[in-house]
This record gives structure tokens, sequence and C-alpha cells, in this order.
């Protein structure tokens, strides 16, 4: 089957830093690297690295031609990310224990057409699965409903380093999933890696609960790695790394 994912692309400024800045601070870089990211681009290419094919809907301007080429060569199908006068670009800082603040521009990332998005999706069929991303941080009150009160079947919540829920509806039970243990050195990318592999996983037939397992594998991987799209690890990383 194929993960359709309306996403975006961005450009990631990483500059590593004692600290993240407070209000007012103005500190000193110790290294920086520019990246390709962008939350859906890093899913695209965690789908991709995690054997299921997926079609990146999105849009850059003309000096991203860079990322849809990168994308191509992660095995991404890049056919319906279109061109705007900006690419998106993220500015991260990346403190020594690893977390992170982001400031993200969003450039060609807010001009994606519904025609485009038609045309895209007029290719899909029936039990392909569709993504997009917009992050909530508090998913009570932006609805009024508990999670297990949504009406929907499945819904994962992550809690970074103390790992996720899973509200299964079906059974009506919540599952609790721990985070591998592992020494971050940035934490960038984690969740959008995680999602990606859940939805690989479940696109080729992994139970939920294998593909929650495969998936907090990669994102411990992932925090172990300076970067975002460019290091999200592959199965054979997985395999070499937990033996899985």
């Amino acid at each position: 089957m194929t993960i359709y994912n309306l996403g975006s692309i961005n450009a990631d400024y990483f500059y590593e830093v004692p600290h993240i800045p407070l209000p007012g601070e103005t500190i000193a870089a110790k290294r920086f690297s520019i990246g390709l990211g962008g939350k859906g681009a890093n899913m695209s290419v965690a789908v991709a690295r995690a054997a299921a094919r997926v079609v990146h809907i999105g849009a850059v301007g003309t000096d991203g031609v860079w990322a849809v080429e990168r994308l191509t060569e992660y095995g991404v199908d890049t056919r319906h990310i279109g061109r705007s006068q900006h690419t998106g670009h993220a500015i991260i800082s990346v403190d020594t224990s690893g977390e992170n603040s982001i400031v993200i521009y969003p450039g060609g990332n807010a001009e994606i057409t519904d025609a485009q998005i038609g045309a895209a999706l007029s290719e899909a069929n029936t039990g392909d699965i569709f993504v997009t991303q917009n992050e909530t941080c508090g998913l009570k009150d932006a609805t009024g409903k508990a999670v297990q009160d949504l009406g929907v079947q499945d819904v994962i919540i992550t809690l970074g380093s103390k790992g996720c829920r899973w509200y299964d509806g079906v059974r009506h039970r919540v599952h609790s999933f721990d985070a591998v243990s592992v020494d971050a050195v940035d934490t960038t990318g984690a969740g959008d890696t995680f999602t990606g592999y859940v939805l690989a996983g479940l696109d080729r037939g992994m139970p939920m609960e294998q593909a929650i397992g495969l998936a907090t594998k990669a994102a411990a991987l992932m925090v172990t790695r300076h970067g975002t799209a460019d290091v999200i690890p592959d199965l054979k990383d997985i395999q070499d790394q937990f033996g899985v």
C-alpha cells in the first residue's frame, strides 16, 4: 500500500549551544550545520527507511530544489512537491543535554493548494494511509474531550524520554510503552521518526504493539545522532543496534 504525507519541508539550521538561550540573552554557538528537516520531510524519510512506500505532498521555493533531490535519494516519491517563492526553514538550538528550541518560518509549507492535494490523493486506493502534522500541546484542551472519548480507534501520545501511551479504542485499554534508555545528544526529529516507523509498520501489516516497539527503537537510535531527516535510521541500523 501507500502512505500519503501532506507535510512540511524545511532547511534546518542547527546551532549547538551550551544551553537554550534565556529571554534577552545572547550566547555563542559551538557548532553550526544545515540539513533537511520539517516534520513532514522527517516522517516521509522515516517511512521510506522503514521499508514502506510514501508519497510526499508539499512545496519548496527555487532555493529548495536540493531538498527535493535529497528526498528522492532517500526513497520518497516527490512528484507532488510543488514550487513556491521561498522554502521553509527552522532555526534549531540544541544544548549539551540534547534538548532543543525551534523557531520556524513556514515559507512554501503554507502555500500548498487544494488542487495540489487533490491531484495527489486522486491516486490513492482503499487501504492507503493519509498523514499530516499539526502539533497540539494539550489535546484535551483543544478538543474539550478526554483522549478515550475522542471516538478515534487508536490514539498514541508520545511522552519523550518516558515512552508513549496507546489508547486502544477496540479493546478499551491503555497500553504503556517505555522508552529505550540511551545517551541522547539531540532530540530533534525523534517524534517524527517514531511516527513514520509506526505508520510504516502498520502499512506492512504489523500489529500495533509490534509497530510501536520498532518505532520506539528507531526513535531511541535517532536521539544518539546530530541532525534530522539526513540521519534517520533505517531498518538495518536498528537491527545492528538492537538485534531485531
